[in-house]
């Protein structure tokens, strides 16, 4: 933009007068040495950061300590409004130019352009954009912007007024509701449970214009304010930007104190039960508040600290997890923690799901866990298991430390800007664990729970269905059960033995037949092992030290009988619930103790497989594992008795819930009501799922290891790879035979079917589904990447149209699904939430825009921003080890490898607007459109 270079021109003199170099900073703060940070005159802060992930992008961010807090009564909501007004119309970009000059760099408003507010800080981001100057500049002057040079223009706070109620209306569920219920016990009356950031409707929309301007000029200002820049850039260079263009901003001469709010404490217990009709679980929380460490306490032994309260929490769920496992486990989860509650403030909570017919034992069983704990002490056997994982998370985050994505580093130097946090290398925090942790004693961490579980300034809270049957306890009962837990005896548990392996004997390796070269890939090798067995290795330079795994075969439930298929669906969590070999699910977390890997079934309608992942050095282990899977799965009915309680009783309540109701109506249409492709419900698990039958499930599925596919992706070498599969995959035993899936032609109606349909629902609105579904789809890499290309198109059109233009609706979600499974086929999906009064109006309006892009076509701006996208999107995929996977996994399954350039970046470069037109109406002509909506009943 040639005024933007101008103003740059113009401002260097006025900067350079006004003393350009940042101030020292008044606070102490622990930072990578690779962070430039420093202060402007004006007191707005910056950090800088050079990072190559993704290669030749950069991320902004202006972070606030501006939030929903500062709200006047008479402005509440308007924090979170104003965040929404930020993009549309600035000095430098009025109108929609901000949207339009970042979307023709490949930006996606919603993903590489968004915004969040919450109650102390209102946090903007630009993410991955092209690290041309020009665009860098651009991108500095939307900081400026933001900061303090909106125009805020009557129209658009007009038009946004509807935004945010389709917004409050798509979040208004029942978790919303009971939250709202019980915010004033949770904050104790303070201004915190008035503020819940979306705010009262009554007052978005009807405020006038002058209350959303008075809070933007006294909060937006560079002194409450921080720009965080991270990329592939010259730090010298863009820290100058910075000076230039944002130290021209400037406070206000009679600026407001920004104060802190806080949450008084009290003694004792305060205690709130909140129901809905529409919740699904029956949870309980209960917290203790404490004072935070201050800001300038903030140290080295403040992360050691830390780093003592995660072995402490480790240990703490690992005994939840153990007593799940066991007979008779009066809750279905639990889990406790210390977390930063307010910014003077932190809280110890622990707190679960409970069975609705044993509430009172459900928590009071969570309890006396604690108190076991707290009382008794952890072993030093627990203790030693908790350090190994500690530190191997540490070692881990190191070896994928240049592969940490700009958001993630934006993300902790956005805690140092708004809490003083520590944001250290993982060099640097690593080299800290290994100095500290191993001399941490039993007495350290055993006190440290003895600190936060004082059963005082402490509130407990109930939430669940709304039923006349069910009875919750009152706040005498609840305190009857804590004192029960505190007064029972404890004793201390016997150390467990530590010396326990994953394989009873060692297998007898098997051999490789055959190795070559893998088609389309130089780099990569196919074998073929002496038991008949396919392995794939293809080496990449993504992440260091980092592998992706998976094994595939073709055929799935496709091949099962009907009546098979109800308990198959239950397959893989019970497997994963029942351990591996020898181990129960307990000893086996103790046997992975330390290892940075993960490995799961994985059965899908036409396919089988295993899926995971590891740290190199872990490689031997997880391909253990994979020999135990085929050789010596466990069954254990214990496991499976414990979940199917769990999920009967989430599936129960379930049944009243909006959202589940209307996405088994989808499916029901989808499949043409298919007996094969049965719904998730609770008379199913109960009657129908047998535990007998997902055993012969997974042997008749997972019994032939020659019909899968072994394929590895990442840091990786044949010199490695070869004994370890010889050894854990060509010993197992296998059979030539050879399986596909089978076409049960599951499918929807033939002609284009509309299912409307009432629904009790606590907030009034339409929920809306459309897909253009076809099986006729000419699956190839062309089409595929067109069909991206008009949903790219068709999305921005529907933004435009439904949320900006109309105010109907939040947002709309499209997507498009093709497959060659079990024939080419392709679904182009669309999906919002709206007010009833305007659902058939917005049903209209997305038919329009859809025909009128099939008939008249994209327009040249349309279909190179759309290029744009899809190029962006693709550069960083193939930075992803996990895309890799995916791809290579579709390459066995259809023969097409869309990794190779042929097909993917020859023929988007090729690809015009001309020859998009016209094709992409022949490619969904024979699509058939299906239509669910959901209504509010009555």
């Amino acid at each position: 933009m040639n005024s933007l270079k101008t103003k740059i021109t113009l401002i260097m003199g006025v900067v350079l007068a006004v003393q350009l170099c940042a101030q020292s900073t008044p606070q102490q703060k622990l930072l990578d040495s690779t962070i430039r940070h420093g202060i402007l005159e004006n007191g707005m802060e910056y950090y800088i950061k050079k990072n190559d992930m993704p290669k030749e992008r950069a991320s902004f961010y202006l972070v606030q300590k501006v939030g929903a807090i500062l709200e006047e009564d008479h402005q509440n909501g308007l924090a979170h409004v104003l965040e929404h007004l930020a993009f549309n119309g600035s000095e430098n970009f009025p109108g929609k130019g901000m949207q339009k000059f970042l979307e023709r760099h490949g930006a996606e408003f919603g993903k590489s352009m968004n915004a969040y507010t919450a109650q102390d800080e209102t946090v903007y981001n630009i993410t991955d954009v092209p690290v041309n100057p020009a665009v860098l500049d651009s991108c500095v002057w939307i900081l400026h912007d933001w900061s303090g040079n909106l125009l805020l223009l009557p129209e658009e706070i007009e038009a946004e007024r509807n935004v945010i109620q389709e917004e409050w209306r798509a979040k208004n569920n029942a978790q919303f509701r009971m939250e709202e219920t019980v915010s004033h016990i949770r904050h104790n009356n303070s201004k915190y449970a008035k503020r819940n950031v979306i705010g009262d409707m009554d007052i978005v929309l009807n405020f006038p214009h002058t209350s959303i301007l008075d809070f933007y000029k006294d909060w937006y200002r560079p002194n409450l304010q921080a720009a965080i820049i991270v990329g592939d850039f010259d730090v010298d260079e863009m820290e100058q930007r910075v000076r230039t263009i944002l130290s021209t901003l400037k406070n206000p001469k009679d600026e407001k104190e920004r104060e802190v709010y806080t949450v008084q404490d009290h003694k004792g217990l305060m205690y709130g039960v909140a129901t809905d009709s529409e919740a699904s679980f029956l949870s309980f929380e209960y917290t203790m508040k404490h004072d935070a460490v201050s800001n300038n306490k903030k140290d080295r032994e403040y992360i050691i600290g830390n780093m003592k309260s995660a072995l402490v929490m480790q240990m703490m769920n690992r005994r939840f997890k153990e007593r799940l496992m066991l007979p008779g486990a009066s809750f279905t989860q639990a889990r406790a923690g210390y977390y930063s509650f307010i910014q003077n403030k932190d809280i110890f909570t622990v707190g679960g799901l409970l069975k609705e017919d044993n509430i009172q034992k459900g928590i009071k069983d969570v309890l006396v866990l604690v108190e076991e704990a707290k009382q008794a002490g952890f072993t030093q056997s627990e203790l030693e298991v908790a350090k190994t994982n500690l530190l191997r998370g540490y070692e881990y985050r190191h070896n994928i430390s240049e592969n940490i994505s700009n958001d993630d580093h934006a993300k902790g130097m956005q805690s140092s800007y708004l809490y003083n946090e520590p944001y250290l290398s993982t060099g640097q925090l690593l080299l800290l664990a290994e100095e500290s942790v191993p001399s941490v004693t039993l007495d350290e961490v055993n006190g440290q729970l003895s600190k936060w579980v004082t059963h005082n300034n402490a509130f407990f809270l109930l939430k669940g269905p709304e039923k006349k049957e069910l009875v919750y306890p009152t706040k005498d009962e609840i305190q009857h059960i804590i004192e029960e837990a505190v007064t029972a005896t404890y004793t201390k548990k016997e150390e467990q033995d530590g010396n326990i392996t994953l394989l009873a004997k060692e297998p007898v390796k098997g051999k490789i037949v055959s190795k070559k070269i893998l088609e389309g890939f130089e780099n990569g090798i196919a074998y073929t092992l002496s038991n008949g067995a396919e392995v794939w290795m293809v080496p990449t330079d993504n992440a260091k030290d980092d592998v992706h795994y998976l094994a595939i075969s073709k055929g799935g439930m496709s091949r099962l009988d009907t009546d098979k298929i109800s308990s198959a669906k239950h397959l893989v969590p019970l497997v994963l619930q029942s351990g591996l070999g020898v181990h129960d699910q307990n000893q086996l977390t103790k046997v992975l103790a330390g290892k940075a890997l993960k490995l799961e079934p994985d059965l899908g309608y036409y396919t089988e497989g295993y899926s995971g992942g590891c740290d190199l050095k872990d490689l031997e282990t997880l391909l253990q594992m994979q020999y135990l899977y085929f050789t010596n799965p466990r069954f254990d009915l214990q496991a499976f008795e414990v979940y199917r309680d769990k999920t009967l009783s989430f599936l129960e309540n379930q049944a009243k819930n909006p959202r589940s109701a209307f996405n088994d109506t989808i499916q029901q249409l989808m499949t043409d009501h298919s007996p094969r492709r049965p719904l998730n419900s609770h008379e199913l698990l109960k009657n129908r799922v047998d535990f007998e039958d997902i055993q012969e499930v997974y042997k008749e599925r997972y019994g032939n290891v020659s019909d899968f596919t072994f394929v590895f992706v990442g840091s990786v070498t044949d010199t490695l790879l070869e004994p370890l599969i010889e050894k854990y995959i060509g010993s197992i035993t296998g059979n030539s035979a050879r399986e596909n899936w089978v076409d049960h032609g599951v499918s929807p109606p033939k002609k284009s079917t509309k299912k409307h349909f009432a629904f009790p629902i606590s907030i009034p609105k339409h929920t809306n589904y459309v897909v253009h579904y076809s099986d006729t789809y000419p699956y190839d890499p062309g089409n595929n990447i067109d069909m991206e290309i008009f949903k790219t198109i068709l999305d921005r059109r529907l933004f435009h149209k439904l949320r900006e233009e109309e105010g109907g609706t939040y947002g709309a979600r499209i997507g498009v699904n093709y497959s060659t499974r079990p024939r080419p086929n392709m679904a182009l999906s669309i999906f919002f939430d709206c007010n009833p009064e305007k659902g058939a109006e917005l049903l209209r309006l997305v038919s329009h825009e859809m025909n009128d892009l099939l008939r008249n076509g994209a327009t040249e701006d349309e279909f190179a921003q759309a290029k744009e996208v899809l190029i962006k999107n693709r550069q960083e995929n193939l930075k992803k080890n996990a895309y890799w996977l995916h791809m290579l996994k579709e390459y066995q399954l259809n023969g097409i490898n869309e990794l190779a350039g042929k097909n993917y970046e020859d023929i988007l470069r090729k690809n015009t607007v001309v020859m998009f037109n016209r094709k992409i109406g022949k490619l969904l002509e024979q699509a058939e459109e299906y239509e669910v909506v959901m209504k509010p009943k009555g």
